[in-house]
C-alpha cells in the first residue's frame, strides 16, 4: 500500500508540475501576443507617417512648384537663344573685367567662375649643404618675381 501511495503522490506531483509550466507558458505566449499586436499597430502608424511624408514630398517637388518658388526667391533670367556652350567656354577662358561683370544678367554671373588660382611651381628639395636662403629670396621665388605685399 505504500508503494501505491508513492505512485500516485508522484504521478499527482507530475501533473501539479506539467500544469504550473502550462500555465507559465501560456501566460508568456498572451505576453508575446500582446506585445505582437503592439509592435503590428507601431509598424502601421510609422507606414502611414512615411506614406503621408512621401504625399507631402511629392507635393512640395512639383515642378510647378518649384518654378513658382524660384522665380518669388532667385532672380533668374532665361537664357537668351545667343547664348550657348561656346559663348560660355569663352566666358571661362577670359576672366571678367568689375565693369563687364556688372553689366551681364544675373543668370551669366551666377554661372562665371572664379578665375583660377595662380600654379605655384613644386619646390625643389632643399639640400643640407646649401646655405639656407633668406626669407625674401624664398617669398620672390614664390610669387615668380612679384611684389607682394
Amino acid at each position: 500500500m505504500k508503494k501505491l501511495w508513492r505512485k500516485y503522490l508522484l504521478i499527482f506531483g507530475l501533473a501539479a508540475l506539467s500544469g504550473g509550466m502550462l500555465l507559465v507558458t501560456s501566460q508568456n505566449v498572451e505576453r508575446k501576443e500582446t506585445e505582437l499586436r503592439n509592435l503590428r499597430s507601431v509598424m502601421a502608424a510609422e507606414e502611414e507617417s512615411l506614406r503621408v511624408l512621401r504625399a507631402e514630398w511629392a507635393y512640395v517637388n512639383r515642378p510647378d512648384h518649384l518654378e513658382a518658388l524660384a522665380k518669388q526667391y532667385l532672380d533668374l533670367v532665361p537664357p537668351q537663344a545667343a547664348q550657348n556652350v561656346s559663348d560660355a567656354a569663352a566666358m571661362r577662358a577670359a576672366p571678367l573685367v568689375e565693369e563687364e561683370e556688372k553689366a551681364l544678367p544675373v543668370s551669366v554671373r551666377a554661372v562665371t567662375p572664379a578665375p583660377a588660382p595662380a600654379v605655384i611651381p613644386p619646390r625643389k628639395p632643399a639640400s643640407l649643404a646649401k646655405p639656407q636662403r633668406k626669407f625674401q629670396n624664398v617669398l620672390e621665388e614664390l610669387t615668380g618675381g612679384e611684389d607682394v605685399q
